[in-house]
């Protein structure tokens, strides 16, 4: 069978079976379709929950509690954090310090209990920290009496959510 003689012949099948034909095509059509919304689904998914983890400094934060040597285990001193710094593509190094007690606050008819933790707030703006409003503080002042005020003012705010 020559090539001309496959082409009538392709051409008379297609002529009999017409609602074949248009089945075949807009099967294949639809398929397409599908696939081309299922990738683009697939590449926003990604694309957003990338954006999610980054955004909240999960996938860029590393936490230094200490470090062991032999069997005794040793703070984080201030030689260990400037070696730190210089480490190529480190953005900040925030220190931070937690006190050990339990605070309980009082504010009309509500109270809570946190536990205070010191920042830094230089480096925690620097390492791109993202306020959910306001923002940092460009004065020099008493840091820990401001940190103090924000922490409470957040649970006031989440208590006054939660009740």
């Amino acid at each position: 069978m020559q090539f001309k003689d496959q082409l009538q012949y392709v051409k008379r099948n297609m002529s009999k079976n017409r609602l074949r034909l248009f089945m075949t095509v807009l099967a294949t059509t639809m398929g397409c379709a599908f696939l081309i919304v299922l990738a683009s689904v697939g590449f926003g998914l990604q694309e957003s929950i990338i954006d999610e983890m980054t955004q909240h400094q999960i996938m860029n934060e590393v936490s230094i509690y200490g470090r062991e040597e032999g069997d005794v285990g040793r703070s984080v001193e201030d030689a260990d954090i400037a070696e730190i710094r210089q480490l190529e593509n480190v953005q900040a190094v925030v220190t931070r310090n937690y006190i050990p007690y339990i605070t309980e606050l009082s504010l009309d008819s509500y109270s809570g209990a946190f536990s205070t933790q010191l920042t830094d707030f230089v480096e925690e703006e620097k390492s791109n920290l993202q306020l959910s409003r306001g923002r940092f503080q460009k004065r020099k002042t008493n840091y820990l009496s401001d940190f103090i005020h924000m922490n409470f003012y957040t649970i006031h705010q989440m208590m006054k959510l939660s009740f």
